[in-house]
C-alpha cells in the first residue's frame, strides 16, 4: 500500500492499515487514491474484512486544516433549502412519538433540526465540536449547545431520542460514540443514525469522486450491514433502515457526474457551503447540474426502490430490559 506520507500528519506505519474500530490487520484496499477537495491531500479507502467497516487511510492526527473556518458557512439560499428539508424530516421523526420528550443531537451544527423539535414542545440539547460550528445555533436560535463530543454530556442524562445526522462518519471512534449514545437513552429510547451509504449505486459509480466520500472528514464509510453490526455490539436493536434522502441524493448524483468530467471537483458544493466565490466555473458547474437534474432524480428514485440510496437512515431501539454497561 503506497501513499504520500508528507501530505498529511502521519498516524501509523506506511505498510500497515489496521482497522481503527476492531483492531484487525485483515484489511483490503478498495479505493487506491482520493483527494481532499479542500487541501488536495491524498488518501486511500480501506475496508476491514472483520467488522466490514471501510475507513480513510491514513487518518490525520490533526483536523484543523480540513475544517477551515468557512467550512459549511452556507449561503442564504442553501440555509433556506436545508431548513425546509430538515423541517420535513423532523416532522416525520415526531410521528414516532405520542407526546413531546427530550432529544439530544450529536453534532447539531447550525441547529436547524433542534429548532424544529423545540417548536414542537421538546426539551432539546445539542453538541458541536467548535464554537464557530455552533455559533448560529447558540447566538441566532438560542439553543443549548455543549462544546465537544457526547462525552461532555452528563453521564446521568437520559433522552427519549438521540440523533446523529451526517455525523458518525466524522467520528474518530464511532463504536465508542454509539456506545455513549446508547447509554444516554432511556429504556425504549430511539437512536437515529443518518450516514452516507458506501454500498450505494452512487458510491459505486463515483468511486474516488463520489461527492459524499469526502475523505478525510469522513473517516469511516458504512454499509447497512456494517453499521447494523456496530449497533448490535453496543446493545441496540435495528428497527428500520430507509434510503430516501431528498436533500442529498438527487444533488449527489448531479455533482458526482459533474466530478467525472470537470476540475476542480465538488466546485458547486464548495460554493453552496460558502467556501467558493461565484465564478464562471461555478456557474458552468451549476448549469451542468441543472441539465443533469432530471436524470439524477430518476436515478435517485430507482436507488430508493432497490434500497441502494446514497444516504441511509437507521432507526435503532434501546431494549427496555437491557442495561447499558
Amino acid at each position: 500500500m503506497v501513499i504520500d506520507k508528507n501530505s498529511v500528519d502521519w498516524n501509523g506505519e506506511a505498510d500497515t492499515a489496521v482497522c481503527p474500530i476492531c483492531g484487525s490487520p485483515e484489511t483490503a484496499l478498495v479505493i487506491p487514491h482520493t483527494q481532499d477537495h479542500i487541501t488536495g491531500d491524498a488518501f486511500q479507502i480501506v475496508r476491514c474484512k472483520t467488522c466490514l467497516v471501510a475507513f480513510t487511510f491514513p487518518q490525520p492526527s490533526s483536523f484543523d486544516r480540513f475544517y477551515p473556518d468557512l467550512y459549511r458557512g452556507y449561503t442564504s439560499i442553501t440555509k433556506f433549502l436545508l431548513r425546509t428539508l430538515y423541517r420535513l424530516r423532523v416532522r416525520k421523526w415526531l410521528k414516532m412519538f405520542v407526546e413531546p420528550g427530550s432529544v439530544l443531537e450529536v453534532g447539531c451544527g447550525p441547529g436547524f433540526m433542534l429548532d424544529v423539535f423545540r417548536k414542537n414542545g421538546w426539551k432539546v440539547l445539542g453538541t458541536e465540536r467548535t464554537v464557530i460550528a455552533s455559533k448560529y445555533a447558540r447566538e441566532h436560535l438560542g439553543l443549548p449547545v455543549i462544546l465537544g463530543g457526547i462525552e461532555q454530556v452528563s453521564d446521568e442524562s437520559r433522552f427519549d431520542l438521540v440523533v446523529m445526522f451526517q455525523v458518525l462518519e466524522h467520528m474518530q471512534q464511532p463504536l465508542n460514540t454509539l456506545k455513549e449514545c446508547a447509554r444516554r437513552l432511556k429504556p425504549g429510547g430511539i437512536l437515529l443514525v443518518n450516514v452516507p451509504n458506501f454500498s450505494s449505486w452512487q458510491s459505486e459509480f463515483g468511486g474516488a469522486l463520489w461527492v459524499h466520500l469526502d475523505a478525510p472528514r469522513h473517516l469511516f464509510h458504512f454499509t447497512p450491514r456494517s453499521l447494523a453490526g456496530l449497533l448490535e455490539v453496543v446493545g441496540m436493536e435495528v428497527c428500520h433502515v430507509q434510503f430516501t434522502s431528498v436533500a442529498h441524493d438527487p444533488y449527489g448524483w448531479a455533482q458526482t457526474i459533474v466530478n467525472k468530467f470537470t476540475r476542480p471537483f465538488n466546485l458547486l458544493t464548495r460554493y453552496l457551503m460558502g467556501m467558493e466565490k461565484l465564478t464562471i466555473k461555478v456557474v458552468f458547474s451549476l448549469l451542468l447540474c441543472i441539465v443533469l437534474m432530471p436524470a439524477s432524480i430518476l436515478l435517485a428514485l430507482a436507488s430508493w426502490v432497490f434500497q441502494k440510496g446514497a444516504v441511509m437512515e437507521v432507526t435503532a431501539l434501546r431494549p427496555k430490559m437491557k442495561a447499558m454497561s
